[in-house]
């Protein structure tokens, strides 16, 4: 473990390392005021990890089994694993739980009640999930390969990557209270496979696309779609 700070390609920037812990792989990243949580892979023991923001102590909240994704609230922090499963934590290491199992689950976000969870492949879906657990819901179905999920106080966002074969992909959007599926944007490829690559603000909806370096951008509301960088 280390702390130090890492000079970036702009001389005029630094980075601080807050925690550094080798032969691990970082999968998932969320945060709040006091603390970053982080879900690692390694070659011994895969685990979620709170670390503080101003002294960079780790914490081991709970051990995880091949964890990806990951999402907070005020109270715990959320993942799915390799054995198919939705997991909670709370914030303090206490009571761990499995929200949900046997659902080829993807990304996920969270927001004050529910759990978002992408079903990936050709016919997926997303799904809702109290935060609690309980019945599952279909939020949207028969999508194509949907991914990264991002979330407003009124409704959902998500990219459709498409699938090997059909690598077209969309931006989607739905009111949490029901309505028709929208797609914002359409035949946009190769987003970040398996990364959260999808962040909403007051207006737009913003996404990476990998195969160009560039960032993309719609309107919340549908028009065109703009490219705000390539090869930077």
């Amino acid at each position: 473990m280390g702390h130090g700070v890492t000079p970036s390609c702009d001389p005029g920037a630094e980075f601080e390392t807050l925690n550094e812990v080798t032969d691990d792989t970082a999968v998932g990243i969320a945060l709040d005021e006091a603390a970053v949580f982080v879900a690692l892979q390694s070659a011994s023991v895969d685990r979620i990890l709170a670390i503080d923001k101003q002294d960079g102590i780790p914490v081991e909240l709970t051990g995880a089994a091949h964890p990806w994704g990951l999402a907070t609230d005020a109270e715990a922090v959320f993942w799915v694993d390799d054995h198919e499963r939705l997991r909670r934590v709370n914030k303090d290491g206490t009571e761990p739980q499995v929200l949900l199992a046997d659902h080829n689950l993807g990304q996920l976000a969270v927001d004050d009640a529910h759990v978002y969870l992408a079903v990936g492949g050709g016919g997926g879906s997303l799904l809702r999930i109290s935060k609690t657990g309980g019945v599952v819901e279909t939020f949207a179905g028969d999508q194509d390969g949907p991914d990264s999920i991002a979330i407003d106080a009124d409704a959902v966002y998500w990219l459709n990557a498409g699938t090997v074969d059909d690598p077209s992909g969309e931006v989607m959007k739905r009111s949490k209270s029901g309505g028709p599926l929208i797609a914002l944007a359409t035949d946009q490829r190769a987003f970040l496979w398996g990364l959260p690559s999808l962040v909403v603000d007051e207006t737009h909806g913003y996404w990476a696309a990998a195969d160009e370096g560039a960032l993309r951008r719609v309107s919340k509301l549908g028009g065109p779609v703009q490219t705000l960088g390539a090869d930077h």
